[in-house]
């Protein structure tokens, strides 16, 4: 636990107690509220304002709450688009490594014009009443729709709330109050004029409001006295509301000053409290994710007490300052910021290499960085909105912990300096206590329904059941993501349960039976977990934000073509078939072979009629030299006619494997260490082909040259591809069942970069893309390097990211097309 400096300016009496000390309560019941693990997610979009057509590009972070370091929870994300109704438009479930994933979304015809919200969330986070999930907002254009419009004044009804800084007011004390101002259309009141009086109209304070409509002013509230406000936009109307200010009689409130170095707290009360509060005891607690102390405070006749604590000894982030009276009940809180230790790391002036048609542009980070991984999104300068409301620094450091959402949320985490110090805790003043729900804490309510995931599972039901004496064996058919697997049961038991399976969307999942090295079809029903997408109903704080900026969508005099992939400029031919006579096998071949490195042999009736097993189907090939016994099996390639004595050739030993003479065994031993092994394309060790049916082989492509197979496959490979229909008839029939997921994993695919026939027009300007690259990474020199199509107008680079520690990085940077960093 940090240690805290403690300075008191008044003589106190004060017995302090320490996290350690598990006999406090409160302190105690926080500490067991906080030991369940929570994970945060953001998502790194790759802009905000998408054309029909375009894809939505995006990188997932998933991290420990307490440390903001990788997840290792949960492998599954689900990610959701909704519309202005509320309605599903878009799911997936996107898989995790390490804590990260990156996935685009097609904004095809579901999608219409108009402004949709996109959630990411865990299975686990469902278990937590905080916002941990994460939830934005995007708009959708539709050029040349005329029907488009974009609600945007700040001359409409207003609301403005008034929040006393600890949670509530005390007569005849100084109270700090905060304001919040916010049009019709959800946003702040930027620089509104406010005008506090009383019922005889006398002047209690005048106040400006900032950016986002925020301020605060202080004065002594009275029983029995009314105020009112008077509000003056930056257009000059006037808006005049009556306050409901709430007074208390008796009681305490806190009210705190924030600087970069420390927090000056005061503990307040008045006269007609004392003669209670001295009979009392009331305790004070400062707590964060990690830490947690606790004060007995007594006021001995004193109506004030102060503390001054020191920002370098406490946790970074969110603290919160909490008072309790004897009976735990919550007195007053205030919550402040701390921006000693942010975990944050900056990126320096960047080198930019110029060439032709292209820039290389380098970053040195100013911070080691434990392999970083970043996101980096290469935008016009004036692509619309202009300005991001969050950031991966912003949604983790302090969205979580406040009620509601942030507007300009990014902006109190670039070039930190006082005036935002003082605007943040404005902010936090208008939140009033924190986002912990005391009852909650106290009473231990922490309903743990839904369990980390990690990948998904499936149960197997053998229907029409006969138990047996031997165990039961089947097969999970490979796909091209996920190798086969053998599952061996009982033969006693009708089911079985898979977990930490693999599958992907678009890929049936295949189960048979192996008996005696044959394939069946048994009966069986499935069911796999999850069946849907969950929904999520936990407190959300996303703000509403409408695109301020004019949004041009009347181009009809205007000549800019947009591509959205590469088949958009491509003229579609009607297919046409011509059914020849020709052998239906040779035909597979040539058609397989026109996307083979090998040599491909398809396997007919005959061959299985034949030879049985794949080791003998093998043995007859030219140049293959095939080893098939007591379960080891080998494949060697040489050239035919070499001179050898166990040259291989096509009329050679066809029906067994071929014998090698044994003083030439070693040599070949060694060749056949070499050869690589695949079942549908993933790589098998190649025991798994002893005695291997022929029945179950579709086809094999023998590639005895390596080329096209990387390192690995420098001595050739042996590509075994499953037959999943009959072996005898056509192949339309009698296939294998298949179970098809309801919930799987989305295939992850290429994000295009829109081509657009002009790239200086307005257009462009508003709504192009320069680059997208999800999944960059710092170098062991501390370097972020990139290149990119050099831009032909002003543009910016936006940086997300976090390194294996939980130091996080942003950066916005804007360059002129014709900067002179250019080298």
């Amino acid at each position: 636990m940090a240690r805290i400096l403690l300075t008191l300016l008044v003589l106190l009496n004060i017995a302090t107690t320490t996290a350690q000390d598990s006999s406090s309560s409160p302190q105690q019941a926080l500490e067991n509220y906080l030991e369940m693990p929570r994970e945060l997610a953001y998502l790194h979009l790759n802009k905000a304002v998408y054309l029909q057509g375009e894809q939505i590009g995006f990188t997932a972070y998933v991290v420990n709450k307490q440390d903001l370091t990788p997840s290792k929870t949960s492998t599954n994300l689900y990610v959701q688009i909704k519309d202005g109704d509320n309605k599903v438009v878009k799911e997936k479930l996107v898989l995790l490594e390490n804590g990260r994933a990156s996935h685009t979304i097609t904004i095809d015809s579901t999608f219409s014009s108009g402004n949709y919200t996109i959630r990411a969330f865990t299975n686990w986070m469902r278990n937590f009443k905080e916002q941990n999930h994460f939830i934005d907002q995007f708009k959708v254009v539709e050029l040349n729709d005329s029907n488009q419009t974009d609600k945007v004044a700040n001359t409409a009804a207003v609301d403005v709330q008034f929040l006393p800084e600890s949670g509530h007011l005390l007569n005849n004390v100084l109270n700090t109050v905060g304001v919040i101002a916010k049009g019709k259309n959800g946003m702040g009141l930027s620089q509104a004029q406010i005008t506090i009086t009383d019922q005889n109209d006398k002047m209690i304070a005048n106040l400006s409001l900032n950016e986002v409509g925020i301020g605060k002013f202080a004065f002594v509230p009275e029983l029995g006295i009314k105020y009112k406000a008077k509000v003056v936009d930056v257009n000059g109307k006037i808006t005049e509301t009556p306050i409901d200010f709430n007074i208390e009689p008796k009681g305490i409130i806190l009210s705190a000053i924030t600087s970069k170095d420390d927090l000056r707290l005061q503990v307040k009360t008045n006269a007609e409290s004392l003669p209670q509060i001295n009979a009392e005891e009331y305790s004070l607690m400062l707590h964060n994710l990690k830490s947690t102390s606790l004060y007995q405070v007594n006021f001995e006749n004193k109506l004030n007490l102060d503390f001054i604590f020191n920002l370098k000894s406490l946790e970074y982030g969110i603290n919160t300052l909490t008072l309790f009276n004897a009976d735990n009940k919550v007195i007053a809180e205030r919550i402040f910021f701390n921006y000693q230790n942010l975990p944050l790391a900056s990126l320096s002036k960047p080198t930019i290499r110029a060439t032709r048609d292209s820039l290389e542009i380098v970053m040195r980070a100013q911070k080691a960085l434990d392999s970083a991984r970043l996101s980096v999104s290469i935008l016009p300068k004036n692509v619309l909105p202009y300005k991001q409301n969050h950031s991966i620094a912003s949604y983790y450091l302090l969205q979580p912990y406040v009620k509601g959402g942030i507007e300009r949320a990014t902006w109190y985490f670039t070039n930190i300096d006082e005036r935002k110090i003082q605007e943040l805790d404005n902010l936090l003043i208008t939140q009033g206590w924190s986002s912990y729900d005391w009852h909650a804490i106290f009473n231990n309510d922490i309903n743990i329904s839904y369990k980390p995931e990690n990948l998904l599972e499936f149960q197997v039901v053998i229907n029409n059941f006969k138990p047996r004496k031997e165990n039961q064996k089947f097969l999970i058919h490979a796909t091209k993501s996920r190798a086969p697997q053998v599952i061996t049961i009982p033969g006693d038991q009708d089911s079985f349960i898979v977990e930490n399976f693999m599958q992907y969307e678009n890929e049936p999942l295949s189960i048979s039976r192996l008996e005696n090295e044959v394939l069946s079809s048994p009966p069986l029903y499935i069911r796999s977990m999850p069946i849907k997408i969950p929904g999520y109903i936990a407190n959300t704080g996303y703000l509403n934000v409408p695109f301020k900026e004019k949004i041009l969508t009347d181009v009809s005099g205007n000549n800019t073509r947009i591509a959205f992939s590469d088949d958009a400029d491509r003229e579609q031919l009607d297919e046409v078939l011509i059914e020849t006579t020709y052998d239906k096998v040779k035909k597979r071949e040539r058609e397989l072979a026109n996307h083979s490195w090998g040599r491909i042999s398809v396997v007919d009736e005959k061959d299985i009629l034949l030879f049985g097993t794949l080791g003998k189907y093998l043995a007859t090939k030219p140049g293959v030299q095939v080893f098939d016994n007591l379960g080891q099996f080998n494949v060697g390639f040489r050239l035919i006619n070499d001179g050898s004595q166990y040259s291989a050739s096509d009329d050679e030993n066809p029906n067994g494997v071929t014998q090698i003479p044994d003083e030439n065994q070693s040599s070949l031993a060694a060749a056949m260490d070499g050869v690589i092994f695949y079942l549908d394309d993933m790589i098998m060790d190649s025991s798994f082909f002893a005695e291997y049916p022929l029945a179950n082989v579709d086809y094999v492509e023998i590639n005895n040259t390596g080329m096209g197979s990387g390192f690995l496959g420098s001595g050739g490979s042996i590509k075994v591809y499953s037959r999943f229909t009959s072996s005898f008839g056509p192949y339309e029939t009698k296939k294998y069942p298949t179970y098809n997921f309801p919930v799987a994993f989305a295939q992850k695919k290429a994000y295009y970069i829109p081509k657009f026939s002009s790239y200086t027009d307005e257009v462009y300007k508003n709504y192009g893309v320069i680059d997208w690259m999800p999944e960059m990474q710092v170098n062991e020199n501390g370097n972020l390097s990139f290149k990119i199509k050099k831009p032909s107008v002003d543009y910016k680079v936006v940086i997300n990211g976090l390194s294996q520690d939980g130091t996080l990085v942003h950066l916005v940077q804007e360059f002129a097309s014709n900067s002179s960093l250019y080298e």
